[in-house]
């Protein structure tokens, strides 16, 4: 029986495949061996539950959520996959800081070496002997590279421990010592602004947690600009705030969130984020009234994947709209 979490990680990324696949027994096999290994994660509970109980009873995986099954296994897979994502994510800091910290004690090791030829030098000038050589120069350590490293390493046990508030601030500490490669940098933390932002929306009943989330798929912008998966979140949240305001509130949040969708349309997502961003943005034209816009969005989706759930659900629109597909 496998016990280690590394494992289980294995398992449940065995099962996404399956899910995917839509082979739900060998999904089944996998996320009961997951449960035993790592007893106390729920989200290998909750997908092991939703596929016992509602994967059997239908045919596949991606089947409109109005069916229930898909909705409802939606956040268990995504748990999964931010997971998988962000183990990664620190995997690739953690090996970064190795290579790092190595290089800073082969540096640091160096330097005491040749301070001993120096002394053995002066030794045989004072015995009157000829050094066989000039003396090696000593190779210093940058102070700042290796707090920039301390903040780095610190930064990636924060995120892997889904810390991300604590991991924002050493993160920006760590940019305000002026690093080398700052891309890097910008890109956890844009990832770290877009998992609190994803919190904050996971808690949208609670007053002002919409306005939370927004701001926080802000930052994440402003930190990795050309990620149009923000720019997707940032145009739906924006969308939910619009609909039910009125008057110039409504039209200010409506036309910023078709700005920021189109803005992630433009950045080529892969799929399924590409479709989504077109029914997000179908959707936003509704509520401003532009039925041309709307259908020409679901029309497109219908041309990019043909049979696909969101084809399937664009379809229906333009019936109901009573648009030709």
């Amino acid at each position: 029986m496998m016990t280690s979490m590394k494992d289980a990680d294995e398992l449940v990324e065995k099962a996404l495949e399956c899910l995917e696949r839509e082979d739900y027994e060998q999904a089944k096999v996998c996320l009961k061996e997951a449960a035993t290994a790592a007893p106390l994660r729920s989200d290998i509970r909750e997908m092991l539950k939703y596929t016992l109980e509602e994967a059997p009873s239908s045919g596949r995986v991606g089947a409109p959520s109005g069916g229930g099954r898909s909705g409802r296994m939606q956040p268990a897979i995504a748990v999964a996959r931010r997971r998988r994502s962000l183990r990664l994510m620190a995997a690739t800091v953690a090996v970064f800081l190795l290579m790092a910290c190595l290089g800073t004690l082969v540096a640091y090791l160096a330097g005491y070496r040749p301070r001993a030829l120096n002394w053995r030098r002066l030794g045989a000038a004072e015995e009157g002997l000829s050094p066989s050589s000039e003396p090696t120069p000593l190779i210093e350590v940058d102070p700042l590279a290796q707090k920039r490293a301390e903040l780095l390493a610190a930064a990636a046990g924060q995120i892997g421990e889904m810390r991300f508030s604590e991991a924002i601030e050493t993160l920006n500490e760590a940019l305000q010592l002026d690093p080398p490669e700052r891309e890097p940098i910008l890109k956890d933390l844009g990832k770290c602004y877009a998992e609190l932002g994803r919190q904050s929306f996971r808690a949208r009943e609670r007053p002002k947690a919409g306005e939370e989330a927004i701001e926080r798929f802000h930052k994440a912008i402003e930190a990795d600009s050309g990620n149009p998966e923000y720019h997707f979140w940032l145009g739906r949240l924006l969308r939910l705030k619009g609909v039910p305001a009125k008057g110039t509130g409504k039209d200010t949040a409506l036309r910023a969130a078709e700005s920021s969708l189109r803005k992630a349309i433009d950045l080529n997502p892969e799929r399924p984020l590409e479709l989504d961003c077109y029914m997000e943005l179908a959707q936003v034209c509704i509520a401003q009234d532009k039925k041309l816009a709307a259908g020409q969005c679901y029309k497109t989706v219908v041309e990019l994947a043909p049979g696909s759930p969101q084809a399937e659900e664009a379809s229906n629109k333009l019936s109901s709209m009573g648009m030709r597909k």
